[in-house]
């Protein structure tokens, strides 16, 4: 299959590369979608015991993993989801504890929408509690904006659990660098954010992140677990 990608054909037909789509989506999602029928049917398709637990294991985890999957790629929930999902799974380790460690283990790896570059898409989300986003805002003021600033990993700053908060990712210079990037007026931070909305400078933020879409690393790595 490989080869015939690399050559452009399939069966004597050519063929063109297009942006995934709900095809693609679909195919991403089957697993969740045939696993529940696998473990319905079980016993008419004779499957091993140990098999049939396995599929139990995988259901229990799809169970709090498919919310997080269906919204992963909305940017202004970035943050918000992913420390939600690394909060249930804490829980889910007295679910299936072994389980949850891989989870754990794969989205520790991938956790680069927790880096401060970032934490400006927490202000343009309509999950994250007003008291949080002042918070956000008040991490942000305090932080001097520097002249310019240099290329570096995108990684968080502080260690990542289940007790994580948004606004404890707002540390250090960097969390300037796409304000400056997007030449965004920050001095709507000085309101109230129920204010924002009404501010110009605030809107032209918010159409920015609400079309901005992100790559679901921490969803795909968990299909592939």
């Amino acid at each position: 299959m490989i080869n015939h990608w690399n050559t452009g054909q399939i069966d004597g037909r050519s063929f063109v590369e297009k942006a995934p789509g709900a095809v693609s989506e679909a195919r991403w999602g089957q697993a969740g979608l045939y696993a529940p029928k696998m473990e319905r049917h079980s016993k008419e398709m004779r499957y091993p015991k140990s098999y049939v637990n396995k599929i139990r294991r995988f259901n229990a985890f799809m169970v709090i993993y498919v919310p997080y999957f269906q919204t992963a790629g909305n940017a202004a929930d970035a943050q918000y989801e992913d420390l939600a999902f690394r909060w249930r799974l804490e829980e889910f380790k007295q679910v299936d504890l072994e389980v949850a460690n891989a989870a754990q283990e794969k989205f520790d790896r991938h956790v680069d929408f927790l880096s401060p570059e970032y934490a400006f898409l927490s202000l343009c989300s309509k999950k994250v509690p007003v008291s949080e986003k002042t918070k956000i805002a008040a991490a942000l003021r305090q932080i001097p904006k520097p002249q310019s600033l240099s290329p570096a990993p995108l990684e968080p700053v502080v260690e990542i659990n289940h007790q994580t908060e948004i606004h404890q990712l707002c540390q250090g210079p960097r969390v300037h660098l796409l304000f400056q990037s997007l030449q965004v007026d920050q001095s709507f931070l000085e309101k109230s954010p129920k204010d924002w909305p009404l501010d110009p400078k605030f809107a032209a933020l918010n159409e920015f992140v609400q079309n901005f879409r992100v790559v679901n690393d921490v969803a795909e790595n968990a299909i592939q677990m």
